[in-house]
């Protein structure tokens, strides 16, 4: 009978164990790749000023700046949205 309970509370260590590095594990995972994502919008914003800076940019050559704007809106609110914390809730 000890020898069981012995090896229960082993077993029941080891689990916490697992899920004491699980847990931020995965909240690591999910911070990188929302980072990723913030990283893409800044490298988007980066050029978009650049080519609205220089003056020699032809504006009539198909390039739509507010579709660059936009990505780079698109990506920050998408990262925005899952680092909510009632989103962030679910990945724990």
């Amino acid at each position: 009978m000890a020898a069981k309970k012995s090896i229960d509370n082993a077993s029941n260590k080891a689990r916490a164990n697992r899920c004491r590095f699980t847990m931020p594990t995965r909240l690591e995972r999910a911070i990188d790749v929302e980072r990723r994502r913030l990283a893409k919008a800044q490298s988007v914003l980066g050029c978009l000023a650049m080519a609205l800076e220089t003056p020699t940019t032809h504006h009539s050559d198909g390039l739509d700046f507010r579709q660059v704007a936009e990505v780079a809106r698109d990506l920050v609110n998408c990262s925005i949205e899952r680092l909510d914390s009632v989103n962030l809730s679910k990945i724990l």
